[in-house]
């Protein structure tokens, strides 16, 4: 019975663990996946030239990427952020609960952004949680009147962001399932299998103690016939 149990145990933790690496990456290919289209509903505005709220071509990095944010609902565990001459310029609306401005090792982590030759996804693990994130960074030749050597109008950034702990924590909740679920399994099992092998094993046990007291001096001891 112990090894029966031994060896189911090993199966569940086996089966559990499989299942959590399974959910674990589904839930990072997930991400990946919003972050990916974020990348190309912003790439087509991009292309087109022109800012939705004005019909006016873009004049400036920070336009092109303040259109972006305003055509973007950011999902439950997300957040974003425009980053103009590497700096936090444009922040979600205060509905948006994960608030990446509020992490300064994340916009530490952001240096440089701006200027980065493509778009990119990246993991940045921080004293407060860990974000997976897409940084799309932008470079607008300014219109006229606006002087061309200005940072802050040529060069900019937009970055979305997934709350990555919170993501995966629906994978450990499913795990934990498991968990408990193979535990009360097991409990069963051996509570009926303790039951069913006391029950089968008891005429055993009463023959091999009639046996134990029969001797040559007293054979009027008789085994009992079920």
């Amino acid at each position: 019975l112990l090894t029966v149990l031994t060896l189911s145990a090993v199966g569940m933790l086996l089966a559990a663990s499989t299942a959590l690496a399974l959910q674990t990456r589904a839930a990072d290919d997930r991400m990946d996946s919003d972050l990916l289209l974020r990348l190309e509903t912003f790439t087509t505005l991009a292309e087109s030239g022109t800012d939705p709220g004005t019909g006016r071509p873009f004049g400036s990095a920070r336009d092109l990427v303040y259109a972006s944010m305003r055509l973007t609902i950011p999902g439950p565990n997300e957040g974003m952020v425009g980053l103009v001459g590497d700096k936090v310029a444009l922040t979600a609306p205060s509905s948006v609960a994960l608030r990446l401005e509020d992490d300064p090792e994340l916009v530490a982590a952001l240096s440089g952004a701006t200027t980065a030759p493509s778009a990119s996804l990246r993991t940045t693990r921080t004293s407060e949680r860990t974000y997976r994130y897409v940084v799309v960074p932008v470079h607008v030749t300014p219109t006229d009147g606006v002087p061309a050597g200005s940072v802050d109008t040529t060069h900019g950034a937009l970055v979305v962001a997934y709350d990555r702990d919170v993501e995966r924590a629906r994978s450990t909740q499913v795990f934990s399932t498991l968990a408990i679920m193979s535990v009360v399994a097991l409990a069963a099992v051996g509570a009926i299998g303790w039951f069913v092998a006391g029950r089968l094993l008891a005429p055993i046990r009463r023959l091999d103690e009639t046996a134990r007291r029969i001797s040559d001096s007293d054979l009027s001891l008789r085994i009992p016939v079920t």
